[in-house]
């Protein structure tokens, strides 16, 4: 509905804007037709006239009077054929010896002709009225605007070519023909949403009614880059359309919801399995206490230290009672560790897609002593938070 009242607004001012231009056009066209039937015919008449006069302003007086009694209705032409203009009148003249100043003429709105004659200068001042046909300006200035309309409708262009285009792809995706027409036709505002409704309905599970909420709502112009892939995922992960914008809305962080076996990522909730989300957790607690990116033991001495510190974390949230055992008894294995950081990169690849999850999961860098790799979670420090009352004791101690 906004954008059937913006078309509808714009087009009446397209309209009454023709039609002020026509109206413009014709009475400047007619001015300066009667300006210059004045200027050939005033002088002559008026230069002989004065050669035997001894009263010049009584002449002036006489002549003003007779003059617009016999030229009104004055003959004039327009610039085109069409019958726009009735009639135009003097409305009044007069003749001066002594000429006014511009400003004068502006403030009367007041037309003046000059001319030398022996004795000095005559000016002319006059003012027109006109008599329009405004029933003939009005159809002039609807035929315009619909020829405009029509020529808008039927040249080719990209931005038609993208319509069609995406005219065909709608139908494809189920939408009847009243709704392809109605998505489209926002495209009109703003060209750019073409793209736009073409990825949501290729990548998306958006429904219409909540496609139509984001256009009437112009929310799709908030979704720079970045935060429509976050809607998008968000979509298919079955939220409402509004908390899908508020998720796309939220900054970059992830929060360990241990409690409810859950990360939360830009403000979308996933579950976790138990054991990867432990790991993860230890991680993300490792970075924030700032230490450095941890080392994968040898296969042969797994790390007994750091395994019993992640095997009270578990205790502390009911984890598994094997995996607890072999840290506690055995260690921290490379080869464990591998296989948990691989299972949290499938879980955050399977919901937020591997480019996106890449920002969450861990960089790899090669130690410079040990000539093994070290793993540490990308995100900054500032951007994790642990929701956990029952882990307060640090990892380095």
């Amino acid at each position: 509905m906004k954008y059937i009242r913006y078309r509808m607004i714009m087009n009446i001012i397209l309209y009454f804007t023709i039609f002020a231009s026509i109206l413009f056009v014709a009475h400047i066209s007619a001015t300066k037709s009667v300006k210059l039937a004045l200027s050939n015919q005033l002088p002559p008449l008026m230069n002989n006239a004065l050669i035997n006069a001894h009263d010049e302003e009584g002449l002036f007086q006489l002549s003003s009077e007779y003059i617009t009694k016999e030229l009104n209705p004055l003959t004039f032409t327009t610039a085109t054929n069409i019958h726009l203009i009735n009639n135009v009148f003097l409305s009044s003249l007069s003749f001066s010896s002594k000429p006014v100043n511009t400003s004068e003429r502006i403030k009367n709105n007041l037309h003046f002709i000059e001319w030398d004659y022996p004795g000095g200068t005559i000016e002319v001042r006059f003012a027109l009225s006109f008599s329009y046909h405004w029933l003939m300006i009005m159809l002039m200035a609807m035929v315009i605007t619909l020829f405009l309309l029509t020529l808008e409708v039927l040249l080719p262009s990209k931005n038609n070519q993208l319509k069609k285009q995406l005219h065909n792809n709608l139908s494809r995706f189920g939408y009847d023909p009243l709704q392809v027409k109605e998505l489209i036709n926002f495209t009109d505002k703003n060209p750019s949403y073409l793209k736009q409704i073409k990825r949501l309905n290729k990548e998306s599970s958006l429904t219409f009614g909540d496609l139509i909420w984001l256009l009437e709502n112009e929310h799709l112009k908030t979704l720079v880059e970045d935060k429509f892939c976050w809607f998008i995922i968000a979509i298919n992960q079955k939220h409402t359309v509004e908390d899908a914008m508020n998720i796309a809305e939220q900054d970059d962080s992830i929060i360990f919801d241990i409690q409810h076996q859950q990360v939360i990522i830009h403000g979308l909730k996933i579950q976790f399995p138990k054991t990867p989300l432990f790991y993860y957790f230890w991680y993300a607690k490792r970075k924030i206490e700032g230490l450095d990116g941890y080392i994968n033991p040898l296969q042969n001495k797994p790390d007994i230290e750091n395994g019993v510190k992640l095997a009270k974390i578990m205790e502390s949230y009911q984890g598994h009672q094997r995996a607890i055992n072999d840290l506690t008894t055995i260690g921290l294995k490379g080869k464990t560790l591998d296989q948990n950081r691989n299972k949290i990169k499938d879980e955050l690849q399977k919901t937020l897609g591997s480019d996106i999850a890449k920002a969450y999961l861990f960089d790899c860098i090669r130690d410079t002593k040990t000539a093994r790799y070290k793993y540490a979670i990308s995100l900054p420090s500032s951007a994790i938070t642990l929701q956990s009352n029952a882990i307060t004791k640090p990892l380095s101690q």
